[in-house]
């Protein structure tokens, strides 16, 4: 039986225009081009400065145009060439094989944004992954934001003991649906949406506690275009520590995701005791 956490408001609204809006108009049409990877002898040309000495949400990633290419030298939060976000183990990368998860949109793969941080960097007491979005699908035109859906199969497999904490981001509004391997109970479900109002998640597993967050950002690991990765990573880590798997993508309307159950301590604490 599949059971709603959280009821979706499908109604299209037009809003007025956000920085972060156009912005991420430029970077869907300019670096998002789904199949496409880009090499890492590369990744110092993954995005050319707009006329002429412009970098496309440099307010949030603080990227200074070089040489025609924005780049965030010097930031140690950032990767020096793809200005991408590094926090407490989390380096996302682009189109990594290493990646947790496999995003499609229509049947077809794209550019994936992520991490899978190391075994001895991961929390012992929470296993925590985080899947984001800029969009799913359904989105029909510029400035209406109308709710879309993302199905998400989540393969869990192992025996560890330590709770499963999944975090759901998005900047448009997201129906998440979310299908769980039979018997795995998830700890705690977030859900964290410029929109948030109009998005929900509706999974076929047991969940403890489910929580829907404000003011911790909807980065989907590129922050060209609005959000910011860096603060949600860094947010999930001040609260349960390092995150062990980070995927996104711009676009979505399925995600095939791998968690392995790590072994705990006999002491963890309980996700209902965190602030």
């Amino acid at each position: 039986t599949t059971d709603s956490i959280s009821t979706s408001e499908v109604d299209a609204t037009t809003d007025s225009i956000s920085t972060s809006e156009v912005d991420a108009t430029t970077d869907s049409i300019s670096t998002h081009k789904g199949t496409d990877s880009i090499p890492k002898d590369d990744q110092c040309q993954f995005q050319a400065c707009i006329g002429g000495d412009y970098c496309s949400g440099g307010y949030t990633t603080g990227a200074t145009c070089i040489d025609g290419y924005c780049r965030c030298q010097n930031n140690p939060n950032r990767n020096d060439c793809t200005c991408l976000a590094k926090s407490n183990g989390c380096n996302i990368e682009i189109d990594a094989e290493s990646s947790a998860g496999v995003p499609t949109f229509e049947g077809h793969p794209q550019t994936t944004y992520s991490c899978v941080n190391a075994v001895e960097n991961i929390n012992s007491h929470y296993n925590v992954h985080i899947i984001a979005n800029y969009e799913g699908d359904g989105h029909h035109g510029f400035r209406i934001h109308n709710t879309g859906t993302t199905y998400v199969d989540i393969s869990v497999s192992g025996n560890g003991t330590v709770p499963i904490v999944l975090l759901f981001a998005s900047y448009e509004p997201v129906n998440w649906i979310l299908s769980i391997t039979s018997g795995v109970a998830i700890d705690r479900v977030l859900l964290s949406s410029y929109y948030l109002d109009k998005s929900a998640v509706t999974t076929n597993s047991e969940v403890t506690n489910f929580e829907e967050l404000t003011g911790s950002g909807y980065g989907y690991g590129s922050d060209t275009g609005g959000g910011n990765t860096l603060q949600l990573l860094q947010d999930m880590s001040e609260r349960f520590g390092p995150v062990a798997s980070f995927s996104g993508s711009y676009r979505a309307d399925r995600w095939k995701i791998k968690i392995e159950r790590e072994e705990g301590p006999t002491d963890f604490i309980p996700t209902s005791e965190v602030d």
